[in-house]
């Protein structure tokens, strides 16, 4: 496997590579195959990427914010690679947060909390109009700082409802 480029800071927040590119239509049919019916309007709201080249190639990039800086993003392979994950991401740094936090701080009346950021996203997007917003976890266990944030949003809203994957 291709060592991982450095990724580039300031105190602002992480900064994203150059090849993190607006959607390409491929990139927008894997959204529409996974149900999202105006993909563009998913992209744009969520200020998702691609990546065709190095590290993150042929990966749906979702972006990490916490208070307004980019924190950390992964990526969503689009198919199923035989020799890498299906999520790939910036570093374990992704566990200590969660996904749309500084949206989902604002409340509303259900929040939803997903395993992964696909999941999270057709939630919030669709429920959102409805008062129901979501988050992921990125993964099957929940960390302590993740606990912690989930407590801290979760009073902002009426009920959570988790929705784990079956198995």
């Amino acid at each position: 496997p291709e060592a991982p480029e450095a990724i580039k800071s300031t105190p602002d927040g992480l900064i994203m590579p150059p090849e993190f590119r607006p959607l390409l239509p491929r990139f927008r049919r894997y959204l529409a195959s996974r149900g999202f019916d105006d993909p563009a309007s998913v992209a744009s709201l969520y200020n998702l990427r691609c990546c065709n080249t190095g590290r993150w190639k042929d990966r749906l990039i979702f972006l990490i914010y916490q208070y307004g800086k980019l924190i950390a993003w992964t990526g969503r392979a689009l198919g199923n690679p035989v020799h890498a994950p299906r999520y790939l991401s910036t570093s374990n740094l992704i566990k200590s947060t969660i996904f749309n936090e500084d949206e989902i701080r604002r409340g509303g009346d259900t929040l939803f909390i997903t395993e992964g950021p696909v999941d999270a996203l057709k939630v919030d997007y669709y429920g959102h109009p409805h008062g129901g917003r979501a988050t992921c976890v990125f993964g099957t266990s929940i960390t302590i700082d993740q606990i912690s944030i989930l407590k801290r949003v979760s009073r902002n809203f009426v009920r959570v409802v988790l929705l784990f994957d079956p198995e």
